[in-house]
């Protein structure tokens, strides 16, 4: 989670981390689902992840992808609303 801009004293929290391996150089699917203050991460691997933080439960303007290293590639990239 990020740190609050508003808030100087705030800082980044980590909500999950995977156990799994990811191996540099392979292709992963991921599947990622947010339902309110709550935020779902699926791999092909078998690792899940589920994070639950009341200040998500907000409109969404935006997504990004925070990585470790020095690139990360994104292919077939699919969003969709459910009703």
């Amino acid at each position: 989670k990020d740190k609050d801009k508003n808030d100087p004293a705030s800082k980044i929290e980590l909500l999950g981390k995977a156990a799994g391996k990811f191996p540099a150089g392979q292709w992963h699917t991921l599947l990622v689902e947010v339902q309110g203050s709550k935020v779902t991460v699926q791999a092909d691997n078998g690792e899940k992840i589920l994070a639950q933080v009341p200040a998500f439960d907000v409109e969404k303007t935006g997504y990004r992808f925070v990585t470790r290293g020095s690139s990360l590639l994104i292919d077939d990239l699919m969003i969709w609303q459910g009703k």
